[in-house]
Formats: structure tokens, C-alpha cells, sequence
């Protein structure tokens, strides 16, 4: 697998700077997203009709009228450009000084109407690619249009659930257990927080190496990515509505960078990829990572099933710039996802999900939902999405021969994205806890899980003394 740095697919590259120890180089970290705009004017009516599927807001009569001044502004200044060359050249054959003298002064207002010209078609090109990075992605043939309840399921696994006796939901479960403790979150954080304690703590660990060792050993890289990014990275991954903006925890950083914790891996995989060129015989490129994903959610405490941190596995993959290749890594990621959700006894269905439930990057989405007793339905727990070259044009991810290649950035052959959950943590302890509940409250334990939990093929309640756990206690009588 190899990787070249691309400098010049940033907005700025300073040359690299030589230490005693070894070579650095320093990049400017703002990525300019190279977006087909030709195609967009062709295109209007389909867009907007896309648009309007999506439910997304962006005015693209807008995006194209800017882009048109745009293009104007562009014009004027190659025109003035041209006419200050031509003025220069005649001072350079002037024949005395009173008539270089006069040329100079007629050469002036060119060369302050190219500065002017210059902050202008800059200032263009920020308010046109400002609005333009809203306009989504094309959708797949095989998305229906309408909003969730559109969604239609391509496939069954597992058997559901049934009990012949009063069965507990998970917070029940795992007060029982002692594995939850939400109220001690809650003086400690906040409400959608919790500790995870004993076999809690131990079955998230469990969760967690089985699912990435699993993905591993079918030929992913392995990642331990930070948890902190750029918030330019959340942008160009295509996260730009005011609804996932706000859930976003932002941090400052020393130097006044825009520094946010991340939602989810996609985001650190994808900025790991980013400004470097590949060999299309390289692709696909698959990584796995384990990561902390942050986000504020709704208010109130609504257990595991929204927390404002969570751990989970994600999968990413950059392949050949062609629906088909995206599509053949979609559809690997669904059949791992598949595999361990069947491996864990899980009972769920498969869904593609409809124009509404793409966002802007997803060009397909698969939804992967599990049966939860205690809600009596189905609950997502992984997606997996082909986002085509919506992030690469954004992140600067293409093909090339090498990184010292002069290749004009509107004549690159973008590759394509796509991501995946391999397991979001908490949602499947949910699952699980209720799943495979028993009658005497011990919880069956899939033999997949077994090696990471000491071989144990039953978990039972703990016999802690009471008060070393706050259980379902009000805040109020713990203080």
C-alpha cells in the first residue's frame, strides 16, 4: 500500500523545511474542494429535483448565479492582464524616457485594476464554493424517494426473541448486573452519559477487540486515530447542515485552529486519505478503526441508546472512481456487518434507506437494525454508505503517478469513498443484554464474546455489597 503526499492539492504548500534528523513538511491545512460546476450548470433540473428529494437546503439558482459572477470576474481579469502585458511590452521598446515615462503612467490603472480584480475573484470563489459544498451528492437508482418509512428491507438474519416469561428491558438488566450505572454519570457529566462497571466494562472490551480483530484479519489496516480533527474536515466530509453542525463539541486550540472532537471514525479515516494520490491498481485501500465518538444529542437521559461518547469500530475504503467499485465495497461492508451481528444471535433486517435519510454525501445508504424486546421494534445500529467522490473532490483524495506530478487539479480522476459501523457499542449491549436474557436474570453470553470474557458462557448478577453501587438511586439520595 502506498501513499504520496500531494502538495499541491492544498490551498497552500510551503516548501519543506530540512532538520539534522530527518526531512519535515509543512502544509497549510485547507483544503479546496474541486467540484464539477460545469456539470452542475448542465445539470440544474436534476439537481434540483435531487434537492427536493433530499429534503436539503440549498438554493442552487444561487450556487450558479455566484458561480457566474464567478467566471465573469475570471474574464475581466485575464482580459486586463493581457492589456497590462501589452503595455509593458511597448515601455520595454520605448525609445526615450519622456515616452517610457508616459507609458509607465498609462500602464498604472491596469496594474491596480488586476490587484482589485484579484481580492474580487478570490472573494467570488469563497462565496460560490460556500454554498455549492451544500449541494448533495446524486442518489442511486436502488434509493427509494420519500423519508423513512420508504425504506425498504432487502433481507432478514437471526431469529427474533420470544420469552415465556416477564422479560427486563437492559437498564433493568444492567442494574441487576451492576454493569450500569447512569446516576453517577450524571453527577459526574451529565444526563445521556454513563459509567459502564464489571461485566459492563468488560463487554464493551469484549465488543470492541472481538469486532476489530475480526475486520482486521480480512485484510483492513488497523487505526488508532486521534479523536480530535479539524472542524474543515467535518465540512468536507459532507457534514455542513446547521443540525449536525450543532451537535458537534468544539475546542480551541493554541494557535486559534477550529478543533472539534469527532463524531465518528469516517471522519479521521477520510483526513487520513486526504491530499495524497494513489495508483488505481492499489484500490481498493481498506482501514479499520477504533475510535470515541462525541456528540451532543438530544437532552434528557435516554440511557445507551444515546450517549454524548460512545466507542466504535468503523470501516472505510477508497476504491477506483466507478459506481461499480464503490458499490462491491458497499455491499463488503454490509456482509461483515451482517456476519457480526449474526455471530452475536442478533435478530435484525437490512433496509435501503430513502432520499431523506442520506444526508449530503451519500450517494447509497444501508441501514443495519436489530429487534430490541423493551421498544418493541427495530433500532439502527450500523450504516454503511458509498459517498462516490463527493468526499475525494472535497479532501483531495485522486489517482496520480506521483506527488511531483503538475497535474491541473480539474484535470484529476477523483476516487471513490465509502464507510461504514462495524459496531457502535452501546446499541448492541442493548441488543444483547435483552436478547439473551434468561429466565433466573442470567445473560447468555455468544461464544464468539466467550475468549474475551474469560470463557464464560453465562453472565450472572454480582454479589457486590449495595452500597458500592448506586443502582437505580436518585441523585437526590445519593447526596
Amino acid at each position: 500500500m502506498m501513499f504520496r503526499l500531494a502538495s499541491r492539492s492544498l490551498r497552500y504548500a510551503a516548501p519543506f523545511v530540512r532538520s539534522p534528523n530527518r526531512t519535515i513538511f509543512h502544509y497549510s491545512c485547507e483544503w479546496r474542494p474541486t467540484l464539477d460546476m460545469q456539470w452542475m450548470t448542465d445539470n440544474a433540473d436534476s439537481i434540483n429535483e435531487n434537492i427536493k428529494n433530499r429534503n436539503v437546503e440549498v438554493d442552487l439558482d444561487q450556487v450558479l448565479a455566484d458561480y457566474g459572477r464567478y467566471c465573469d470576474l475570471q474574464k475581466e481579469l485575464q482580459h486586463t492582464q493581457e492589456e497590462q502585458k501589452n503595455a509593458e511590452q511597448k515601455i520595454q521598446a520605448a525609445n526615450n524616457s519622456d515616452e517610457r515615462k508616459t507609458l509607465i503612467e498609462a500602464c498604472r490603472p491596469f496594474k491596480d485594476r488586476v490587484i482589485e480584480l484579484e481580492k474580487e475573484l478570490n472573494n467570488a470563489l469563497e462565496t460560490y464554493q460556500a454554498k455549492a459544498i451544500h449541494v448533495p451528492n446524486t442518489t442511486s437508482h436502488h434509493s427509494p424517494v420519500g423519508e423513512y418509512d420508504s425504506a425498504v428491507v432487502l433481507d432478514t438474519f437471526g431469529e427474533k426473541p420470544e420469552f415465556d416469561f416477564q422479560h427486563l428491558n437492559y437498564k433493568a438488566l444492567g442494574t441487576k448486573h451492576r454493569m450500569l450505572d447512569i446516576n453517577s454519570a450524571i453527577m459526574a457529566t451529565s444526563p445521556n452519559s454513563m459509567y459502564l462497571r464489571g461485566d459492563g466494562a468488560l463487554l464493551e472490551m469484549a465488543l470492541s477487540s472481538y469486532v476489530f480483530q475480526l475486520v482486521a484479519s480480512k485484510g483492513y489496516e488497523p487505526v488508532i486515530p486521534p479523536d480530535i480533527v479539524r472542524e474543515q474536515v467535518v465540512t468536507a466530509c459532507g457534514f455542513v447542515s446547521r443540525s449536525q453542525r450543532e451537535q458537534v463539541y468544539r475546542l480551541h486550540g493554541e494557535k486559534g485552529e477550529d478543533l472539534v472532537l469527532s463524531g465518528t471514525g469516517e471522519l479521521q479515516l477520510a483526513a487520513m486519505c486526504a491530499s495524497s494520490s494513489r495508483f488505481k491498481k492499489e484500490c481498493p485501500q481498506k482501514f479499520t478503526a477504533f475510535t470515541h465518538c462525541f456528540r451532543k444529542e438530544a437532552s434528557g437521559n435516554s440511557g445507551l441508546f444515546r450517549l454524548h461518547q460512545f466507542s466504535k469500530v468503523e470501516m472505510f475504503g477508497v476504491t477506483q472512481n466507478t459506481i461499480d467499485a464503490s458499490n462491491t465495497l458497499l455491499m463488503e461492508f454490509t456482509d461483515i456487518q451482517r456476519e457480526i451481528l449474526t455471530s452475536l444471535g442478533l435478530h435484525g433486517r437490512m433496509l435501503e434507506m430513502p432520499t431523506t435519510e442520506l444526508g449530503n454525501p451519500a450517494h447509497r445508504k444501508i441501514d443495519m437494525e436489530v429487534w430490541m424486546p423493551s421498544y418493541d421494534e427495530y433500532k439502527e445500529v450500523c450504516s454503511a454508505s458509498d459517498c462516490t467522490d463527493y468526499q475525494a473532490r472535497r479532501l483531495q483524495i485522486y489517482f496520480g503517478r506521483f506527488f511531483t506530478q503538475r497535474l491541473a487539479v480539474h484535470d484529476r480522476e477523483f476516487c471513490h469513498t465509502v464507510n461504514a459501523t462495524a459496531i457502535a457499542v452501546p446499541r448492541i449491549i442493548i441488543a444483547l443484554l435483552e436478547t439473551h436474557q434468561r429466565a433466573d436474570g442470567s445473560i447468555f453470553v455468544p461464544e464468539c464474546l466467550r475468549p474475551y470474557l474469560g470463557n464464560r458462557d453465562v453472565l450472572v448478577p454480582p454479589k457486590f455489597p449495595k452500597h458500592s453501587f448506586h443502582g437505580n438511586a436518585t441523585v437526590k439520595e445519593m447526596c
